[in-house]
């Protein structure tokens, strides 16, 4: 049981975590930061490497009872681990809002830059197709013609 108790501890803790990322991922994704996104996506690798850990851990603990952690849980009748095991499933629960949230943030920006993409790529006079030899390049009036 004291195993049991540290295991649905640790994925409490690492679950928060996780969540309190997610909700700088969405705040960094609704101001257009890709320097905070960039420091989230690094912290966010190092609790999935933890929660490998924790996943194998638990793994390992329902091979040595053939039981699922719920099935575990709920046939002890501990009302403390029984709480602790609907709070986690709250945890995900959010944490599953907040990133079906950011994936539409993300989606909709991925789209922005697409349309903004399309539309310099049909844009007669680009810098990738600029004619350095002539006479406008030449005369300074690429930028001032409209294109």
């Amino acid at each position: 049981m004291n195993e049991l108790d540290k295991l649905l501890t640790e994925g409490i803790n690492l679950h928060r975590e996780f969540l309190k990322l997610e909700e700088r991922k969405r705040e960094a994704l609704i101001i257009d930061s890709i320097t905070e996104l960039d420091k989230v996506v690094e912290l966010e690798q190092v609790l999935h490497l933890k929660m490998r850990v924790l996943e194998s851990k638990r793994i390992k603990l329902a091979k040595q009872t053939g039981k699922t952690l719920r099935e575990m849980i709920y046939e002890l009748e501990d009302k403390e681990l029984e709480n602790k095991f609907e709070e986690l499933n709250e945890i995900l629960t959010e944490l599953k809002k907040v990133t079906s949230l950011c994936k539409t943030l993300l989606e909709v920006r991925l789209h922005r830059l697409e349309v903004m993409s399309n539309k310099l790529g049909n844009l007669e006079k680009t810098y990738s197709n600029i004619d350095v030899n002539s006479e406008d390049y030449k005369e300074g009036n690429i930028l001032n013609r409209n294109a």
